[in-house]
Order: C-alpha cells, then structure tokens, then sequence
C-alpha cells in the first residue's frame, strides 16, 4: 500500500493534498519549494534592497502565469453582505 505524501506549507501547517490546512480541500495552487530566509515565498524570488524602489521582490528564474509565488495565512477575512443568508460567517463555507 502507498504511504500518503505529507508536506509542510511554507507556514508549517502539514497536509497540503487535501488536508487540515486547506479547509475547502487541496490547495488550489501548485506547492513550491519555500525561500530559504522568508518561508511564505517561492524559492523562484529572491529579497533585494536599493535606494531607489527599497526593499522588494525579484524573479531568480522564469515564472509561469498562474504559479504561486507567496501563500500566506490572511489576517483578516469576513463573509460579503450579500452571501449572509447563504454561509457561515465564521467559516464562510
């Protein structure tokens, strides 16, 4: 029998195929390899500094559109007026 293949999102959180972390199911994005110094990042961008734009982000290889770069935990969210009726307004669902 195949053992389940487990991963750690760039947050810490586990089970990125479906599990805990993404209550809606599997994580509507392709998973990454995390940045060595800054985990919610790809390691397809590097952090740089300069006095013109200060900090910022800059591509390291060729990214395709639509692969994620960044996934975070939000710091906040709430449910649209108009969906009320419709969900939960704790777990939007």
């Amino acid at each position: 029998m195949a053992k389940k293949s487990t991963k750690s999102t760039p947050n810490g959180h586990s089970d990125t195929n479906g599990g805990d972390y993404y209550p809606m199911g599997k994580c509507p994005f392709p998973i990454f390899e995390a940045h060595p110094t800054f985990p919610p990042l790809s390691d397809s961008v590097n952090v740089v500094y300069n006095e013109a734009q200060g900090r910022h982000v800059v591509a390291r290889r060729s990214i395709a559109a639509g692969e994620a770069v960044s996934i975070e935990d939000p710091i906040a969210w709430h449910l649209s007026p108009y969906k009320t009726k419709a969900n939960c307004c704790h777990c939007l669902r």
